[in-house]
This record gives structure tokens, sequence and C-alpha cells, in this order.
């Protein structure tokens, strides 16, 4: 399923999961073909802009699954950015890192505040662990907790008010 409003060759997208098509709604961020978890479907545009532009630090949480085990240097490098091919990264929290040595993999959750094309994937590529599994957890105040893939459920009273909470700047919050 595509994180798309729309698809020219026909393909499902995550609008496809809205059961009242009258109400206008496009997904915050993308994902990827090849990454799976948490897509938000809103018609709120400033809500859009905040969660997705790296100045209000919005923060997205990924949890990684990578072929080998990971040299602390590379979390490292990882964390404090990675040069690509369209500039460097910005920091990130990398955290509960796992590696299974039965298995040959290293599991570890990644918080980031930009969203650069593929960017998990290609860091990834660049340290030398290409991903096996790459599941976006959270956005903000919003986690995906235990919804099922292609699964849907309306925001709660609670992540309203903390994502409205977001929306208001830094001097408001308090």
């Amino acid at each position: 399923m595509l994180s798309t409003v729309r698809d020219t060759r026909g393909r499902q997208t995550v609008l496809d999961l809205v059961p009242d098509r009258r109400a206008r709604v496009y997904p915050v961020g993308r994902l990827d073909r090849d990454t799976e978890g948490l897509v938000l479907l809103t018609n709120d545009g400033a809500l859009t802009h905040h969660m997705l532009h790296p100045s209000f630090g919005a923060e997205r949480e990924y949890r990684v699954t990578t072929r080998g085990n990971i040299p602390a240097a590379a979390l490292e490098r990882l964390a404090a950015g990675i040069e690509l091919e369209d500039g460097r990264t910005a920091p990130a929290q990398v955290d509960r890192v796992e590696f299974d040595r039965v298995a040959n993999r290293t599991d570890f959750s990644l918080t980031l505040i930009e969203g650069k094309k593929r960017q998990i994937r290609r860091a990834m590529r660049e340290l030398g662990h290409p991903l096996l599994r790459l599941v976006r957890v959270r956005m903000g105040p919003l986690r995906l907790g235990d919804l099922a893939p292609g699964d849907s459920r309306p925001v709660t009273a609670r992540e309203r008010r903390a994502l409205l909470r977001q929306l208001r700047g830094p001097s408001e919050r308090n």
C-alpha cells in the first residue's frame, strides 16, 4: 500500500483505508514502498507543516532491523549525522540496540527530526548494513502501538490535544 494520495499505476493507497471519502485528507509524510508503519491522515495543513518541517522538531521514530552486528562507531556516526549525496543528515537519536547472534541481525530505534528521501535506507547502506525491515512506530505524540498493517483508527481526544499543543509556539506550550 502506498502512502500517497493517488497512484498513476492504479495501486492501492492509504486513502483506500478511509471509509468516508467525502472529507479530503492526505498523508503527513510518506513511507517508501518497502517501509511499514504509522501514517497520519489529516486535512489540517498547519498540523502537516509542523509535523514535517525540521525547524519544529517533530520527532519520527523508527524500529530498524539490519543485517549483521553494527559496531558502536557506526551507530555513533548515524547519531551524529551521515554525509549523503544530497547533504548531511541532521543528528539523530539511536537507542535500544539489540544484536541477535543467531539471526545475525541488529534491531534498534532511530529517532529523526528530518526526513530526506529514503534517508535511513541510504544511511544504512553507507554504513555497510542494508536494511531488512523498517517500521515507523511514532510521529510526534502519536504511536503505532499494536495496530496491524492495513488497519486504521481515529486519533483519540488525548492524541488530538497533544497534536494541538505541538502547533503552539514554545512560549504557549506551558
